[in-house]
């Protein structure tokens, strides 16, 4: 199931027009700042919102297209939507409220309870079906509202900054359940955040809305070594490393060797803000925990930050202040060391 959109959409003060293509199986982060259009476009996939100009075509049926007039209603796209704030029915169980979808779509009874019970079990809370949502935690209550969800086996899956009201460790823990379900299903799925490790460790593309219009279009990796717009670079200016952890320490897949304050067993994604990296004319010695020897390779004005790249391994950006690039004469070929403390590596399960 792909999905090929053509959005535009045409209000007082704002504009958006956005060509998007997924293929069957793909996860696209959507990112940009507040008011950029990210949830105009997902309302409008979705058509809650109406479209001035364009055409949306999922695995090969046309949901909207303005040229011939043609549109389908909202139920009739096969879209599961999630927001932030879960929206759960308060007089329902988390069971009935995962079963409404699959009935409100013909589904029998029995046959939707059954569907409902599977979402929750796989989502680690089959044993709260019974809870009404006044009684769930608020990541008990977003995991019902993803189960809900994908209990319609959607065509396309839409989440509207879904972790963004959870708490840290909560977050983690849907941020690793929904990405196992992404993993396994077909589900062409855009994932509206402003979480950069959401966008890393959920999606395998990246695209940047700013003023209504795409930006940058791109992985993760890509969109961290080479942001075209301030904003892009102050929030995912992220280095993005795979690896396999130890318990303690990270071996790199490029080469070279990290160690977070956490690190788990087996395959992990390893991030590292360039803003955490510091680099200095001799070897630093004290806190840092990694700590390696390399050089500068780039070195560009990235808002008010100077960038540097920085050979492997491991490669990396990190981002100084202007003072601090001119106080080590930072340069194509200035060998440096490089740090950057253990509570500033972020590994988790890939």
């Amino acid at each position: 199931m792909s999905l090929a959109a053509r959005v535009a959409v045409r209000r007082e003060t704002f504009a958006l027009d956005v060509d998007l293509g997924v293929p069957d199986g793909g996860v696209v982060a959507v990112l940009g700042p507040n008011g950029a259009g990210k949830t105009t476009l997902l309302r409008a996939l979705a058509g809650l919102s109406s479209v001035d100009e364009g055409r949306v075509e999922a695995g090969g049926t046309v949901w909207e297209d303005t040229a011939s007039g043609r549109w389908l209603p909202p139920e009739r796209r096969g879209v599961g939507l999630v927001f932030s704030d879960h929206l759960l029915f308060g007089h329902l169980t988390a069971l009935q409220n995962v079963a409404f979808g699959p009935r409100a779509r013909g589904v029998q009874r029995e046959e939707a309870r059954r569907r409902a019970q599977a979402w929750l079990d796989r989502l680690g809370i089959g044993d709260l079906a019974a809870r009404r949502p006044s009684a769930l935690s608020g990541g008990q209550a977003q995991r019902v509202a993803l189960a809900r969800a994908l209990a319609t086996e959607p065509a396309v899956l839409l989440l509207d900054e879904p972790l963004a009201a959870l708490d840290a460790s909560t977050r983690v823990e849907v941020r690793r359940a929904l990405a196992d379900v992404l993993g396994e299903r077909r589900t062409v799925c855009l994932l509206v955040t402003h979480d950069p490790v959401d966008a890393t460790l959920l999606a395998d593309r990246v695209v940047v809305l700013e003023a209504g219009a795409v930006v940058q279009d791109g992985t993760p990796a890509e969109l961290a070594r080479a942001p075209r717009t301030g904003w892009t670079a102050r929030l995912l200016g992220l280095n993005v490393y795979r690896g396999v952890a130890d318990g303690t320490a990270v071996a790199l897949d490029e080469g070279g060797r990290l160690v977070p304050a956490e690190a788990p067993v087996g395959a992990v994604v390893v991030t590292v803000a360039p803003g955490a990296i510091a680099l200095h004319a001799e070897q630093p010695h004290g806190s840092p925990r990694n700590v390696w020897r390399t050089h500068v390779t780039t070195v560009e004005q990235a808002g008010s930050v100077v960038r540097v790249g920085l050979a492997g391994p491991p490669a990396a950006l990190a981002d100084l202040t202007s003072g601090a690039a001119a106080e080590l004469g930072l340069a194509p070929g200035v060998e440096v060391w490089a740090s950057v403390k253990a509570n500033e590596v972020h590994a988790e399960p890939d």
